[in-house]
């Protein structure tokens, strides 16, 4: 298995912020089922901010004291990719949440951890929409040092893209299509199906994160479809989020009778309790998806990861 979208800051281990609460007074005392409530998400919350504020990133910063301890969190983001057995592993990380040392300790973890544990790993520099100009112009020029550095595998745009759209970023996004650098961007989930075209047409991107709106439109399916786009499809956390009404309507069989190719992918497994086996099973018991057609998924996602 291929896992193409998976968020750092959604993989951090609720019983790591349980043995290390006493460094926060925010956690120091609460139990396990309440860090666990606090980071995990069992039914829908009432927006996409509010899946956000769920990730780990808060939790983790709370309990972050030295170099170590991001070390391990990302070893054990690895380590469960691993026991699930993944292949591969595109783990995508903002760089805002980590201090330029802590960044650089993510890059360790993550070598030692490809080798520990027998995966392949690449890091994605993630952008977020509702950082700063100048704070995002700063990671892509640092982001492409390190993409030249072989350290990170490409970029990803995240956020609500209803809120600070496409077209504010495409100039900032210029060096890295010029460059080659591979990106995927969060479009379709918090806007409408114009959010899917204008990520491909302004900013250029190889693949999109989540992606579900693209069904609305015939125009958005056969760009996507033209322009040989990967759509990353989560069901779970687009479930949570409300970016489908119900389990039932995600468009992964529209997608794939369109020849959209796509990819089965968990976005973020700590907050929504699965895995990409998981994820795969649920698609298979809701859309009826037989074998050949999972074959060629799986088929997709080699083709298209950033993975070299």
């Amino acid at each position: 298995m291929i896992e193409l979208h998976r968020h750092l800051e959604g993989s951090i281990r609720p019983n790591t912020i349980f043995e290390l609460r006493e460094r926060s007074p925010l956690l120091a005392n609460r139990s396990f089922e309440q860090i666990q409530d606090m980071m995990q998400i069992t039914g829908r919350v009432d927006s996409l901010a509010s899946f956000i504020m769920r990730l780990g990133t808060k939790m983790m910063r709370e309990v972050i004291k030295t170099d170590d301890d991001v070390y391990r969190f990302v070893l054990e983001a690895i380590e469960d990719g691993a026991a699930e057995g993944l292949e591969m592993l595109e783990l995508r990380f903002c760089p805002g949440v980590f201090s330029p040392t802590e960044r650089e300790v993510i890059f360790k973890a993550m070598n030692e951890a490809s080798r520990n544990f027998d995966i392949k790993v690449g890091l994605i520099y993630c952008l977020r929409r509702d950082d700063k100009r100048d704070v995002n112009f700063q990671y892509i020029a640092e982001g492409i040092r390190l993409f030249e550095a072989e350290k990170v595998i490409g970029f990803d745009l995240a956020g609500n893209e209803k809120v600070r759209p496409n077209e504010e970023f495409a100039d900032l996004l210029v060096p890295v299509d010029d460059i080659g650098i591979p990106l995927t961007v969060h479009a379709g989930e918090a806007d409408g199906p114009h959010s899917v075209i204008s990520a491909i047409k302004l900013l250029k991107a190889d693949r999109i994160g989540h992606g579900t709106s693209s069904a609305l439109s015939a125009d958005a399916m056969k760009f996507l479809r033209e322009e040989n786009v990967l759509v990353e499809c989560c069901l779970t956390s687009n479930y949570q989020t409300r970016a489908i009404a119900e389990m039932d309507q995600h468009p992964i069989k529209k997608f794939l009778e369109n020849g959209v190719p796509v990819a089965i992918c968990t976005d973020d497994p700590i907050t929504c309790s699965t895995t990409v086996k998981s994820e795969i099973e649920k698609f298979e018991g809701f859309y009826g998806l037989n074998k050949s057609e999972l074959e060629q998924i799986s088929a997709y996602a080699r083709e298209f990861t950033f993975i070299q």
